[in-house]
């Protein structure tokens, strides 16, 4: 697969570019994409909503895990002075995964069954012993996707994606074909999706990573420490915010199950799932991309502002689109494709269309927190956006319903990237009152600029 997708861009973009590395990292997760949104309407008729919003919950819980796998060190790999440092930084990422998997473990054997009521779903407790291995798999995932953005070697990331999705559609059907009434297939499905995601990576990177492993056997510790205390900034506001965020995106269907129900959940998890469908499809493939460009032409002295806004309006225009789509026509758009069962899927999904499209055009531009060495910024933005989406879903959701719910989790969303994307361009050398010009300068060029390519 590796061979296939780089021979396809050799031919089309010969030479090293940004265009070159987002194509290859695009073909592999449209792919991986498409085989998602092609498998989600027979998933929705093997498993009931409770069913998908039991592993909505699981899939919440490890959103909010993930994040602290590495404590983030995994992204000072990319910024490391040498591939020595790098190295190092690696090595120091994936020991941190192994310990914080250690402690997780002893966490899911104390509180797995209270953990599991107050989700509001005592059914989920024996799936939680899968939460330590999943989130040693997803640092593994984490190290070795900005080892390989470093190395400039994209194709395995395109493959692991690919990968991924094959076997987690996979196993997912086929279990709930063999096996109806047995939700266990959807927890299963991601579990060896993503085991199979990090096997591509390290087939991918056994060639700079086998030195890698093997020194593992002599750790130098001092140096492990200092190289700690340098990417401090990560684990004390990287972490942090990463939680937030985690709490925030995938984990606030544990708001939705601990106020309503598991089906509840499920509605709102398959509109979740289908609207960041194609933010994922961005932020994935042109993500790692993003942060390397960016991170060069600050080096070198480029107009990193006139970059960000050419992103960001790229991005408004392709996404109007598809979430226009869903503002007009969610509630039948979901009857019709998912059934007729998920139609309140779709009534939450008109209502949230806003914020992600919002979402689909700021998140790849928040590599911009890690570009810049904002991470306390990061921090305190993602915290707050936890917070006020968290009080505000919770409270419309008390005093309404869980369509007040969503509605109240979309305004906070839309708010939080208004404002990434503000601090951004000013970290680029762009005042507030010069953003909207920008912007709208960045939007008369796209024309010039596709014509160009």
């Amino acid at each position: 697969m590796f061979n296939l997708v780089q021979s396809l861009v050799d031919r089309v973009l010969p030479a090293s570019s940004f265009r070159r590395n987002s194509a290859i990292l695009i073909l592999g997760t449209v792919f991986s994409q498409a085989l998602a949104i092609a498998a989600m309407p027979v998933i929705t008729r093997l498993y009931t909503k409770s069913e998908i919003g039991l592993l909505g919950v699981i899939m919440g819980i490890l959103a909010i895990v993930g994040p602290i796998a590495t404590l983030q060190y995994s992204q000072a790999i990319m910024l490391a002075d040498n591939d020595v440092e790098a190295s190092e930084t690696l090595q120091l990422s994936l020991l941190i995964a192994l310990i914080t998997t250690v402690l997780l473990l002893l966490g899911v054997a104390l509180c797995r069954t209270p953990l599991a009521a107050f989700a509001g779903a005592p059914q989920i407790a024996s799936w939680l012993w899968t939460i330590p291995i999943l989130a040693f798999l997803t640092g593994m995932t984490q190290a070795l996707q900005v080892w390989l953005s470093r190395q400039k070697t994209f194709s395995p990331l395109a493959g692991g994606r690919a990968s991924q999705t094959l076997v987690t559609v996979s196993v997912q059907g086929v279990w709930g074909y063999m096996r109806p009434g047995v939700p266990w297939g959807l927890l299963l499905g991601y579990l060896w999706g993503l085991a199979s995601m990090v096997g591509v990576l390290l087939y991918g990177a056994r060639g700079s990573v086998s030195p890698v492993v093997r020194s593992i056997r002599e750790i130098r510790w001092t140096r492990l420490l200092a190289l700690a205390k340098r990417w401090r900034k990560f684990p004390l506001f990287s972490t942090p915010g990463s939680l937030a965020a985690g709490f925030t995106n995938d984990g606030f269907v544990l708001v939705i199950s601990a106020v309503s129900n598991p089906a509840g959940a499920g509605a709102f998890y398959l509109m979740h799932r289908t609207l960041c469908l194609p933010i994922s499809l961005v932020s994935q493939s042109i993500g790692p991309a993003i942060y390397q460009r960016l991170n060069a032409a600050r080096q070198h002295g480029h107009d990193e502002a006139a970059i960000i806004a050419q992103i960001f309006t790229g991005l408004f225009v392709v996404g109007m689109l598809p979430f226009g789509i869903v503002a007009f026509m969610g509630p039948w758009l979901y009857g019709i494709v998912f059934g007729l069962a998920w139609t309140e899927a779709g009534i939450y999904a008109r209502w949230g269309c806003v914020a992600y499209l919002m979402k689909f055009c700021v998140i790849p531009l928040t590599q911009g927190f890690y570009v810049y060495e904002k991470q306390e910024f990061g921090c305190a933005w993602q915290c707050v956006g936890c917070a006020l989406a968290i009080t505000s879903g919770v409270a419309a959701a008390y005093f309404g319903t869980v369509e007040h719910a969503v509605i109240a989790f979309a305004a906070s969303n839309t708010i939080m990237c208004g404002i990434a994307l503000t601090m951004v361009l000013r970290w680029a050398g762009i005042s507030p009152g010069s953003i909207p010009g920008t912007l709208v300068a960045a939007a008369v060029a796209l024309p010039s600029q596709f014509l160009k390519r």
